[in-house]
């Protein structure tokens, strides 16, 4: 487990320096803010660093935030108090002993960033808060005891076996709760993170071996899966090419019928031509007899009355022959 964190209040004279010393590594701690030393005299420059909430005082009341630049003639009824760090802190807060449900007592590594002050138009109210009513010593002791609280109360309802599984319900519980208790003091829990969780060594090595042997179950079982989908995929490769033979011979048998169904349409229907054509032939030939015998009556019929005409005028021609030697015997008789 990593150390805990102090948060640390130190003290200079020379505002200017403030960033310098929060920046700069302090084995004992994380300063937060920077007291400034009451000065002796007036400041003749006074430059009021960026990076931090710089306080002020006029004899002796609050007098709100100073703005980062340069003040020329800084008179001493007036005083920098603090300067406070705009910097996200890392607050590492390890718990030890926390007993679970099934009474296995476990170890949480737990780390919160924070900063001061909610935002510009509530970092005068906020640092001051903070500044007078709070403090460093006072934050690292509230962070503690409501880190070590939350995360006891809700570990007591959870067993060891799924104390790694629940890492971000327990950070959210503990982050909204941290908030809204911190929040009125303009110190804003940022982020909560479970960087480990120890349990005992016997019982680490049974989950362990647990862990595996659920492992091992898993991987037969997924094998058993791989292989009984290995064996359903054959079947249904199989189902379906003997579907689709049985398509294709179906469709074949459908082809075969309808190219039989067309032959016949089609002898039916050179049946029915040569019929047709023959009926016209014989009507052609029945009406080129029919003209021929009409031609011949007709012929006949001609030839006939050429012929009565020809009987006609040779009696007529024999009667009047007769006629007139009839006469010519009669005038000789006279």
């Amino acid at each position: 487990l990593q150390n805990r964190t102090h948060l640390l209040q130190i003290y200079t004279s020379d505002p200017e320096s403030a960033p310098h010393l929060i920046s700069e590594s302090n084995h004992t701690g994380v300063p937060l803010m920077v007291l400034v030393d009451a000065p002796s005299c007036c400041y003749y420059k006074l430059n009021v660093p960026n990076g931090v909430y710089t306080l002020a005082t006029t004899f002796g009341q609050h007098d709100g935030i100073l703005e980062p630049g340069c003040y020329c003639c800084f008179c001493s009824y007036r005083e920098v108090k603090v300067l406070i760090t705009k910097n996200t802190i890392r607050f590492n807060c390890p718990i030890t002993m926390v007993p679970t449900k099934d009474d296995v007592f476990v170890s949480l590594d737990i780390g919160i960033n924070f900063h001061i002050g909610r935002e510009d138009a509530t970092a005068e109210e906020d640092t001051k808060r903070f500044f007078y009513n709070f403090g460093p010593n006072r934050l690292e002791e509230l962070l503690s005891e409501e880190c070590d609280e939350g995360i006891r109360d809700f570990v007591r309802k959870i067993k060891v076996q799924r104390i790694r599984d629940i890492k971000s319900e327990l950070t959210t519980e503990l982050l909204e709760s941290l908030k809204e208790k911190f929040m009125p003091y303009g110190v804003v829990i940022e982020q909560v993170n479970i960087m480990n969780v120890i349990i005992p060594r016997d019982l680490r090595i049974a989950l362990m071996a647990a862990t595996s042997f659920d492992v091992y179950l898993q991987k037969q079982v997924k094998e058993q899966e791989y292989r009984m989908l290995c064996i359903n995929n054959n079947e249904n490769k199989q189902v379906l090419k003997l579907q689709r033979d049985n398509m294709q011979l179906l469709f074949k048998l459908q082809h075969d019928g309808d190219v039989e169904e067309i032959n016949l349409l089609n002898e039916e229907i050179s049946q029915e031509t040569d019929k047709i054509i023959k009926e016209i032939k014989a009507m052609k030939v029945r009406s080129t007899k029919i003209v021929d015998a009409e031609n011949i009556k007709e012929l006949a019929m001609r030839r006939a009355e050429a012929k009565a005409t020809k009987v006609q005028k040779e009696s007529e021609a024999y009667f009047q022959k007769q006629k007139l030697k009839a006469d010519n015997e009669a005038e000789i008789i006279r």
